[in-house]
């Protein structure tokens, strides 16, 4: 130990500190009468302790690797040091290649030995669990007439008679009520609907509002025939039978012709 130290200290006095040459120069410059003038403080002393304390961290650091490079041997070049086998049983890279060159080749078209003892796995499919399907609905009895009849076909409309025709023809703002112009909605009664059932004047009433449905018959989605079946009567039921979600007001308001009141016979 007592070696050591004296050959640090011997390296620490010859080691020069080497000075950036790049570095900004001290202001002011250090043999300057502002320098010589400035009285003496703490943290001057403090600053010259640290500068001398890093002098000497420094200077030891270099010292210590001189002496490693001086009294350290290289390591040995890894092909020469011996590889042994652990005691578990595992073998080096070499030892892995020698014997892998060790074993027989196997022919093109033979099969190694192992694959040929060993038996081959038996499934039991039977075993194995349908996947679960929904089941198919219950037969029911022949459809009768009157569902027939209730059944909606399927109607070939004419060419220029869409709903985009008929949202088109809504959208122009043209009254289509039948009423006369500048004439407030009316009231109407059951007895005065019942007198407009034709395709050239047919009413129906739904939802407590009477609409002139002759302009959109040719329009209906279902047909003329489907359409005429609401026509002079209350045709709320049908319509939320057949086809509850579709706006009604909106789509008939240019339609409208009044308000069904009570009177006449029911």
């Amino acid at each position: 130990m007592s070696f050591l130290l004296r050959k640090i200290l011997s390296l620490n006095s010859a080691v020069e500190v080497d000075h950036d040459e790049d570095a900004a120069p001290a202001f002011p410059a250090l043999d300057s009468a502002q320098r010589a003038n400035r009285p003496q403080t703490e943290s001057d002393e403090n600053d010259e302790e640290h500068n001398e304390r890093s002098t000497v961290d420094e200077s030891l650091v270099t010292a210590t690797a001189d002496l490693s490079r001086v009294y350290m041997p290289p390591p040995p070049p890894p092909s020469s040091v011996p590889r042994r086998q652990s005691a578990g049983g595992s073998m080096g890279p070499a030892s892995i290649v020698a014997s892998a060159r060790a074993q027989p080749t196997l022919q093109s078209g033979t099969t190694p030995p192992s694959v040929l003892e060993r038996p081959l796995p038996k499934f039991n499919f039977s075993d194995i669990a349908e996947p679960t399907r929904l089941a198919a609905p219950p037969k029911t009895a022949q459809t009768t007439a009157a569902q027939a009849r209730r059944r909606r076909e399927k109607v070939a409309l004419e060419p220029g008679f869409s709903q985009l025709d008929w949202a088109t023809l809504k959208n122009s703002g043209k009254d289509l009520s039948g009423r006369a112009q500048g004439l407030q909605p009316m009231q109407i009664t059951l007895e005065e609907l019942r007198m407009h059932s034709t395709k050239e004047d047919a009413w129906t009433t739904l939802g407590g509002k009477v609409y002139n449905i002759s302009p959109y018959l040719r329009y209906h989605p279902g047909g003329v025939k489907e359409l005429m079946r609401c026509a002079g009567r209350d045709g709320t039921r049908l319509f939320n039978l057949t086809h509850m979600w579709v706006n009604y007001e909106r789509l008939l308001s240019n339609c409208f012709v009044g308000y069904l009141v009570p009177g006449g016979s029911s």
